[in-house]
């Protein structure tokens, strides 16, 4: 609901225009009136959306779920003929503890895992999951995994890791 408020016209002094004819001062300042009530009203109903669409949304650049996230951080790794080393993290990036998490990634070679340390595990062609153990699964907010480090064989050189996700359980 908008409310209006309604103001008095007072007749204002005779004023010319550039060819020196006398304007009404009534119309004139009717006309600022009027232009200056509309100009309040479009700023309050700007404001007023505004505020509303805040509310509803929620603050520009705010997360909109305060709940809990991760991320997988990877280390440069080691690499020797026919194998590799890949120190990894999982860190909660969220504003509540983690009980818990799952990563997953994608080599982008032959890339076989033999094991990832403190975590299960398991690999399907060159997808990788890997969820936490019952020691490391509670993360404060800010907090991280000690190292978690992928062992395995590869016949050729070692490439990024694709589609790197990082699920709060």
């Amino acid at each position: 609901m908008t409310f209006i408020r309604q103001s008095r016209v007072r007749p204002g002094p005779a004023r010319r225009d550039r060819a020196g004819s006398a304007a009404g001062g009534d119309e004139m300042t009717e006309q600022r009136v009027r232009s200056g009530t509309r100009r309040r009203l479009a700023v309050w109903s700007a404001a007023a959306f505004t505020a509303l669409a805040t509310a509803v949304a929620g603050f520009p650049g705010q997360a909109h779920a305060d709940g809990p996230s991760c991320s997988l951080a990877v280390e440069k790794g080691v690499e020797w003929r026919g194998g590799f080393n890949i120190p990894l993290r999982v860190v909660n990036t969220g504003t509540v503890p983690l009980n818990g998490w799952r990563v997953t990634w994608t080599f982008t070679g032959d890339q076989k895992l033999h094991a990832i340390t403190s975590s299960r595990w398991s690999q399907t062609g060159r997808q990788v999951t890997a969820g936490n153990a019952f020691w490391n699964g509670n993360l404060a907010p800010g907090a991280q995994t000690g190292q978690l480090a992928a062992n395995g064989s590869s016949s050729v050189p070692f490439g990024p890791l694709l589609d790197l996700t990082c699920t709060p359980l």
